[in-house]
């Protein structure tokens, strides 16, 4: 059995943190300890979790400002999230239970996330994910040969891949060549690997793209169209010659008119009413 510990406090508001939705309750069992001189231990389920607090599903309410010790608890690989957290609201749910929100006093760790959203438990996904089934090759950014995978999804922020060896482990770079790249003059797709399972026939990895355009070449790989479309959006919303010009004429005279009113503010006022004048009904 291995534990997950909680990272160090941040003052920031937790609230602003991401929040994920559970999306398979029945993975994981939450044991709430109470703290203040109650030696009860509570079953709880957990409806959404971010790196700052969570929700919580129980059968009575705890009041406000109490501090807990919370265990989360993934029973597949008999892993344990511990953390301590404080009650900051109660509200009546179905069939006479409770919900409560509660704020970790120490944010956990995004390794604590990714192993919760790797086991299927956890949605962390905020990008509509295509399914794909189409064979590239992978390396991490300091390996010497390019393993084969099949990239079985992908969204704008990511993807998954499957490996029949280890390719890579949570943290490293991974250079991905796609299919029908030159390759005289290859070039890769740049990933981070946030999480890697191992498989009975292999390895399979997630992924988040370091910048849009790795998506973008991935996406036009497999609907090239879609690269199409946005290279025609981007040339018919360009600015014409003469709307550069006309900016660059509004900036100058901007620039002269903040110039006039700290030299000369009578002259400014006096130009200003004018202009009113000419508005004037």
């Amino acid at each position: 059995m291995s534990s997950v510990m909680t990272s160090a406090p941040d003052s920031a508001g937790h609230r602003r943190e991401p929040r994920f939705q559970v999306v398979d309750p029945e993975a994981l069992t939450v044991s709430i300890e109470r703290k203040e001189g109650n030696p009860d231990t509570l079953s709880a389920v957990l409806m959404d979790l971010s790196r700052g607090g969570l929700r919580l599903s129980v059968g009575q309410a705890l009041p406000k400002g109490e501090e807990i010790r919370l265990t989360i608890h993934i029973q597949d690989i008999d892993v344990k999230i511990h953390a301590d957290a404080k009650v900051c609201w109660a509200s009546p749910g179905a069939k006479d239970g409770w919900f409560l929100g509660c704020t970790f006093l120490e944010k956990i760790s995004e390794e604590s996330i990714d192993e919760l959203a790797s086991h299927s438990a956890l949605e962390r996904r905020r990008d509509p994910r295509q399914t794909v089934s189409f064979s590239a090759e992978a390396k991490t950014e300091l390996g010497a040969d390019f393993e084969t995978v099949r990239v079985v999804n992908f969204s704008a922020g990511g993807f998954c891949a499957l490996a029949t060896t280890s390719v890579a482990t949570a943290g490293e770079r991974l250079m991905v060549r796609l299919p029908g790249e030159d390759s005289a003059n290859p070039k890769v797709i740049r990933a981070k690997v946030v999480w890697a399972n191992r498989l009975d026939d292999g390895q399979a990895i997630g992924c988040t793209f370091f910048a849009r355009d790795d998506y973008l070449r991935m996406q036009s790989m497999v609907n090239p169209d879609s690269r199409r479309r946005w290279l025609a959006a981007i040339q018919q919303n360009r600015p014409t010659r003469w709307q550069i010009v006309a900016a660059v004429v509004m900036l100058i005279l901007a620039v002269q008119l903040f110039h006039i009113s700290q030299t000369r503010p009578d002259l400014a006022q006096r130009f200003i009413e004018q202009v009113m004048e000419r508005f004037e009904p």
